[in-house]
């Protein structure tokens, strides 16, 4: 007999155990201490009824695995914090449950290193460093060969030192320089073959001085000086600095850009 009382005692506290933290009971969830603030295990929906996000609180912050789920119920992110403390590791994910990022957050600041990856074909797509959510370090894109196609510097969350973009056969596509979000310095660019296509210099953000242009051969073809961005020879510039934009303008959408901004998981 007594030996029953023990085994129906622990049948209780399983049930008991079971009806307090499983997802079915609402007694438990979504408590609030008498200054406010998230004790315990949350859960919050989308209108629809549809889970937004699961997970566990204490004293109005979260601690531990946190879940956070698209409105058609796909999973969105895992979300790691510590305690005591504001730190917190993150994976975030596509619909389709591919990975799409992961980083570290500090409260709602990215931290240190970032990744974000192909929606496609999972391979890494970008490489970037913040400091308490300001952009500092390189900034690195890849393409799908894995061969880098963009560096560039950042500085207190400013374009800030040497830019690189190279061809995916790792020949240099073009060089630059900025200081403090605006383009300065000497500026190149060269054809698949390595061969200079232009050169020349920006004085914040204008074309100035001689500009340089070449062939594929690396012949030159002409010379054009700028003075604060205007072409003091108009008559030769045309054709060279329609190529030139055309260039520039080619180069867009062939660097692959995330949109980092979707990746930070919602409130």
């Amino acid at each position: 007999m007594k030996l029953f009382k023990i085994l129906l005692l622990q049948f209780l506290l399983i049930i008991l155990s079971n009806g307090c933290f499983g997802l079915g009971s609402d007694t438990l969830w979504n408590q609030n201490d008498d200054q406010g603030r998230k004790q315990g295990f949350w859960r919050v929906n989308y209108e629809t009824g549809i889970i937004k996000y699961q997970g566990f609180f204490k004293d109005g912050k979260p601690v531990g695995e946190m879940k956070r789920y698209y409105e058609d119920g796909s999973l969105k992110a895992i979300q790691i914090f510590n305690w005591p403390g504001n730190k917190s590791k993150v994976k975030i994910y596509y619909q389709n449950g591919i990975l799409a990022g992961e980083g570290n957050f500090i409260e709602t600041l990215k931290d240190s290193i970032w990744r974000y990856y192909s929606f496609y074909d999972s391979t890494l797509k970008m490489e970037e460093t913040y400091r308490s959510g300001s952009k500092e370090g390189i900034t690195r894109k890849y393409y799908n060969n894995g061969k880098t196609a963009e560096e560039l510097n950042w500085q207190n969350n400013q374009k800030h030192g040497l830019w690189v973009q190279y061809f995916d056969n790792g020949t240099v596509k073009l060089k630059a320089n900025y200081v403090k979000d605006i383009r300065s310095g000497e500026f190149s660019t060269y054809y698949p073959n390595a061969k200079p296509e232009t050169s020349g210099r920006f004085e914040k953000n204008l074309m100035e001085g001689e500009w340089i242009y070449f062939d594929e051969n690396g012949v030159e073809k002409t010379r054009i000086n700028y003075i604060k961005g205007v072409a003091q020879n108009a008559a030769e510039i045309e054709k060279e600095q329609q190529q030139f934009f055309k260039l520039i303008e080619d180069n867009k959408g062939k660097i692959p850009e995330p949109d980092v901004n979707s990746f930070i998981p919602g409130k």
